[in-house]
């Protein structure tokens, strides 16, 4: 099924650019999440520029319909900046203050630690390079399928086993369901070569550390956050406009020269992604997640005595 339907996919943009000969094409739908196909699109369609809506899927339609309305019948004016990434990493859904995250906290009776901002990190960052898992909570709800650093799991991609254990222990799905690696972005040409990268998880990129014996200088491995075939699905942080998740990376980078991390989205398989403090202190408390790190405070499993 994925080679038939990339042979149309690749057939029909092939088909589309040499009636157009335009360099930019748009996808969306739901064939638009397939991030093999994206990439087979981006290399053999002719298109230099493929873009793809974070919330590729039906739920993306509402976004549509709200721009139809406003740009087709309330002559809203488009403004777009170049080299700007319009979207704002897709965080289009809720926050919550840290009052109201303690109100939560309370109601379940759990203990939490209040630390200060660049703290924080380096704790986060510690407790990964322990082999911690952490469920990471921060500003507002990513509006699509993927978990982009507010509502993530995160782990160690240096561990090879840490795909089997988020599975077995936390994800609660088949053990061959592989992971994606946050890198900051400065260092994702080291990693992954040279060219733009993606900030979204929708497009594949060859991975040149251990595999068929080549390896990048001065990169430490990431085993834990590459597929198989020495692919992985990455989502490139930017400083400028991810500002908290590039801290986190960062500090983690600090630690163990590791640029990267693996994010994976904050929910058990079948289920939507946590959106409120709620969502994330049930997949916490009914998962094997360690650490719960949200809005500020530090919940660890062992210290609340589960």
């Amino acid at each position: 099924m994925q080679e038939v339907t990339e042979e149309i996919m690749i057939k029909l943009t092939q088909s589309l650019y040499r009636e157009f000969a335009i360099d930019n094409l748009c996808i969306a739908g739901g064939v638009a999440l397939n991030c093999i196909i994206n990439s087979a699109i981006r290399q053999h369609s002719g298109f230099k520029r493929v873009w793809v809506q974070p919330a590729a899927g039906d739920a993306g339609g509402a976004l549509g319909a709200a721009y139809s309305v406003y740009y087709a019948h309330l002559s809203g004016v488009r403004n777009p900046v170049k080299q700007a990434d319009g979207m704002q990493q897709s965080l289009l859904g809720p926050s919550y203050t840290q009052n109201e995250v303690i109100t939560a906290l309370s109601a379940y009776g759990l203990n939490y630690e209040k630390v200060e901002h660049d703290i924080y990190y380096r704790k986060i960052a510690a407790y990964l390079a322990d082999g911690k898992v952490i469920a990471y909570f921060s500003g507002r709800t990513e509006f699509g399928p993927r978990a982009l650093g507010c509502r993530s799991i995160l782990a160690d991609p240096r561990n090879s086993e840490m795909k089997a254990i988020l599975n077995a222990k936390i994800k609660f799905r088949e053990s061959f369901r592989p992971f994606a690696p946050a890198i900051l972005e400065e260092f994702a040409d080291l990693y992954f070569g040279e060219g733009p990268k993606n900030r979204y998880m929708l497009f594949t990129e060859n991975y040149f550390g251990d595999h068929n014996g080549h390896q990048a200088p001065h990169a430490v491995l990431i085993p834990g956050a590459v597929h198989v075939d020495g692919t992985a699905r990455i989502q490139a942080v930017n400083k400028a406009h991810h500002p908290d998740f590039h801290q986190l990376i960062t500090a983690f980078y600090n630690l163990t020269g590791c640029p990267a991390v693996i994010n994976t989205s904050l929910n058990v398989m079948n289920e939507p992604i946590a959106s409120s403090p709620e969502d994330a202190i049930c997949c916490f408390l009914n998962t094997e997640i360690d650490i719960l790190a949200i809005e500020g405070l530090l919940i660890d499993k062992k210290k609340i005595g589960l």
